[in-house]
């Protein structure tokens, strides 16, 4: 996931994109517990990782990401956010949600999983 919000306040587009993903499997029969799906983040998309308190302190609302999120994690979604873009925008390692896995980069991250077999979609 490497673009943030276009519109200030909305859920980052590419979350949206996976939930649809994982909609479109469960409604032909392949449920989420029987998918493996990652997502990494960085770039302008980085402040979707920001825990609320973080988030509403850099840009004077709540995080609307943090609810899709932690429903796609429920939904075995494994997130990643890029140790580099975190240092790039100077967001400490504790304002990190909960739920996202700091990573040294994702430039390590990405071919690992793809050494292992999985499809990269960018978003």
């Amino acid at each position: 996931i490497t673009q943030g919000s276009k519109e200030k306040g909305k859920v980052n587009p590419a979350l949206g994109h996976l939930a649809r993903l994982i909609n479109v499997y469960a409604s032909a029969g392949m449920m989420p517990d029987k998918m493996k799906l990652v997502a990494v983040i960085h770039g302008p998309a980085t402040p979707v990782v920001l825990n609320n308190e973080e988030f509403k302190s850099k840009f004077g609302i709540d995080n609307p990401d943090i609810k899709l999120i932690d429903e796609l994690k429920k939904n075995g979604v494994v997130f990643y956010v890029c140790g580099q873009a975190l240092a790039d925008n100077n967001y400490k390692h504790d304002w990190v949600n909960k739920d996202i896995t700091i990573a040294l980069s994702a430039l390590t991250v990405v071919p690992t999983y793809q050494l292992r077999g999985f499809a990269l979609m960018a978003w």
